[in-house]
């Protein structure tokens, strides 16, 4: 068997069992609750419900659940468990949840009595279970929760309280009040120190030996009615603050009864009167004091509130230096001893706390003076008033002062505050500055792309440290310049405002615009092509001054200077050639330009041939050439009647016709540079072959007779074939002979 669990919740124990016997039974587990300080019975009170086992496995009983309200909280319970015959479980314990602090407090009503008297005595109890509570008293005081005593000496009564619980047994508490005898009276004999005394003072009331409640009373007769002096309950006791006699006693009493002490009196003396007056003043100004002196007065005792300043006489002067409040106290002595002392608080006022600054300025700016006055206390400036070294004044609080010439200024400021107090401060040095005077030098007028040389030429008068620092030239064309010299080239021609502003160390500046008249450059506008040598060569020339007057043109054309708008020059050599052009416009503005041009080589046309025939072939030989790096690109042959030839086709010709013919060779460069060479050649005319001939028979000779011609010139030379293998240079040749019959052709 095992127990799963035991716990209490509410009034209800519940047990939690499981069975694990062996066998396939039915059981029931009994169960037996006692008392923690009682031994087991084998008095199994409670049952579970019965199982029966199908198995040998374990099973689980029902929960059980066990009411124990009958219990009180905080008893301790024990139970144990046997299922069945079999062995018991361990021993389980269990506490009822609840309070169990059981306590009794007593108390005696009254605390305190007199002999012979009685008290009650009574107790209340927390924390118990029933309400069968029992009560017993100790020193005989008897049982029960309220009781009588009469006790005849302090006594202490213990009390005793039972709960008698549950079964589990009964609980106990006792506690203890303490019931004191009021003591015996004692009055005592009454006192005071000193009896005389003057008025304010105090005096000590004592009573020594006093047993019982006290309460002190005065009278102003010593006789009824008396009156209770509040607080004053102790056997010593201070009077305070004594004004007129008076008589004391003491009243002694307790619970039981009340009695009265002797009387005694106090004598109060008249005190010397202590008002004085005073002048109110300023910081740093003397204040008198008076004493309204009354002739019982002996001393005078003064003391200024400042932790410094004393003085013994009747009516004292006394200089604060510092403003503030200031209790002063005069303390005077009677002629009957009595010192009286009177505290009057004075007011020092506070002078304000005069200050200005000033801007410098720049001539004629004027100066703003500010206020800068501190009121020092409680009361504000009201007036103000300056005074300047030129004699200037103003009762302005903050002014604006413009001065006549530059240079430095002192002002003096006093200021007065509502009570009239014043003060005042003294500040040099309120520079003007002087105005530098801006002034520069340049080139006003000039050409364009020029350069303006600025010179500053600006100066300043020396008032303390003044200097020119900064420059600054704005050029008219969004340029500037920001040094005292400068250079600029302007890029456009035209007129320009060129302002120099300068400004000293003290922000003073002046500034000065001069115009700058910028005249056009002349523009040159040329058309230069490159010439062949021995060619006339003529630049061309749109040179301009934009709005201006083009004055002169001036060019050096191969060392030689010509003035004219559109010289011509024939260049004698070639190569390449180095032309300068100066224009000049009506202002005197120069442009200078260098250009290079080639100039090409002249080819040198030349040939050579020998008269011919006609018929015959020409044969040229062209010794034309060019320097290099010319090249010869074209060779153009004309002939007498006209007719052009290309290069290659008249190095090898027939002429056809005989007489006087001119060839002329026309050359080229491949840039078209040309030469012409022209050559007389005679072409011999053709002799005309021409023979007479009889036609013969066959063994006959025949004779040939020369009837040849030529135009001009003679037939010099004959050459016969007749065909039959006979040859002649004749010119008449010789007979022929031909044997046989047939045609024969004779050359």
């Amino acid at each position: 068997m095992t127990v799963n669990s035991s716990q209490i919740v509410g009034n209800t124990l519940q047990i939690n069992i499981t069975s694990n016997t062996a066998w396939a039974c039915c059981y029931t587990t009994r169960l037996e609750l006692v008392c923690a300080s009682q031994n087991f019975t084998n008095n199994f009170q409670y049952n579970t419900n019965q199982i029966c086992k199908p198995n040998t496995g374990p099973m689980a009983y029902n929960q059980l659940n066990i009411d124990i309200s009958q219990y009180c909280p905080g008893t301790i319970l024990k139970w144990r468990a046997r299922e069945a015959n079999g062995p018991l479980t361990a021993t389980y314990t269990v506490t009822v949840p609840g309070n169990v602090a059981l306590a009794v407090t007593p108390s005696a009503s009254p605390a305190s009595v007199c002999i012979g008297e009685c008290t009650d005595l009574s107790a209340v109890t927390t924390g118990s279970c029933g309400n069968n509570l029992t009560y017993s008293w100790s020193n005989g005081a008897g049982n029960g929760q309220t009781v009588n005593v009469c006790p005849i000496e302090n006594t202490s009564y213990t009390v005793t309280v039972t709960d008698p619980r549950d079964i589990c047994g009964a609980l106990t508490a006792t506690n203890t009040v303490t019931v004191n005898l009021e003591p015996p009276l004692s009055v005592g004999i009454a006192s005071i120190q000193p009896a005389v005394v003057c008025v304010g003072d105090d005096a000590s009331l004592t009573i020594p030996g006093a047993v019982g409640d006290i309460q002190w009373q005065t009278s102003s007769s010593g006789a009824p009615p008396w009156t209770d002096i509040p607080g004053a309950t102790t056997t010593t006791y201070t009077y305070a603050g004594a004004i007129v006699n008076a008589f004391f006693r003491a009243e002694v009493s307790n619970a039981c009864q009340t009695d009265y002490s002797n009387v005694v009196d106090l004598t109060v003396l008249e005190l010397p009167s202590s008002n004085f007056s005073f002048t109110t003043v300023c910081e740093g100004n003397s204040t008198s004091f008076e004493h309204l002196l009354q002739p019982d007065v002996i001393s005078w005792q003064w003391e200024f509130g400042d932790n410094n300043g004393i003085s013994a006489l009747p009516d004292p002067g006394y200089t604060y230096t510092q403003f503030g409040f200031y209790d002063v106290t005069l303390i005077v002595t009677g002629s009957n001893g009595c010192v009286a002392t009177l505290t009057e608080t004075i007011e020092v006022y506070p002078n304000p706390i005069a200050d200005f600054l000033f801007d410098s300025v720049c001539f004629p700016l004027p100066i703003q003076f500010t206020d800068q006055s501190l009121d020092n206390g409680a009361y504000s400036i009201t007036q103000w008033s300056w005074d300047f070294t030129d004699n200037q004044t103003t009762i302005q609080q903050s002014p604006l002062m413009t001065f006549p010439v530059f240079g430095a200024y002192g002002a003096t400021l006093t200021v007065t505050n509502s009570v009239g107090c014043q003060s005042e401060v003294t500040l040099d040095d309120a520079l003007v500055h002087p105005l530098p005077v801006a002034d520069f030098d340049a080139n006003l007028q000039q050409c364009n792309e020029d350069e303006m040389t600025l010179t500053d030429q600006s100066t300043v008068d020396l008032l303390s440290n003044d200097a020119i620092t900064t420059w600054s030239y704005n050029l008219g064309d969004g340029a500037s310049i920001n040094t005292p010299d400068g250079q600029y080239t302007y890029a456009i021609a035209g007129t320009y405002d060129v302002q120099l502003l300068v400004t000293t160390n003290n922000s003073c500046l002046d500034s000065i615009t001069q115009t700058v008249a910028v005249n056009p450059l002349p523009v040159y506008d040329l058309a230069i092509s490159d010439v062949c040598q021995e060619v006339l060569f003529t630049p061309g020339n749109n040179s301009s001054v934009p709005g201006g007057v083009l004055d002169s043109t001036i060019w050096d054309i191969d060392g030689v200077i010509y003035t004219d708008v559109e010289p011509q020059h024939v260049f004698s050599t070639y190569g390449i050639k180095n032309i300068s052009l100066r224009l000049i416009s009506d202002l005197g503005c120069v442009v200078d330009t260098t250009f290079q041009m080639e100039v090409y080589p002249k080819p040198s046309a030349e040939f050579e041939t020998d008269n011919i025939c006609a018929e015959n072939t020409l044969v040229i030989n062209d010794l034309s050439s060019v320097p290099a790096p010319g090249l010869l690109v074209v060779s153009d042959w004309i002939l007498t009647d006209g007719t052009v030839y290309s290069y290659n086709t008249l190095t090898s010709n027939v002429f056809t016709n005989h007489g006087m013919e001119t060839i002329t060779l026309v050359v080229e460069t491949q840039q078209g540079c040309q030469d012409t060479a022209l050559l007389d050649v005679y072409i011999h005319p053709i002799p005309e072959p021409l023979f007479s001939f009889n036609n013969i028979c066959e063994s006959d000779s025949a004779v040939f007779t020369d009837q040849s011609t030529v135009a001009t010139g003679l037939v010099a030379q004959w050459n016969w074939d007749f065909d039959n293998s006979q040859q002649s240079s004749l010119q008449q040749p010789p007979v022929q002979d031909y044997p046989a019959d047939g045609f024969y052709d004779v050359v």
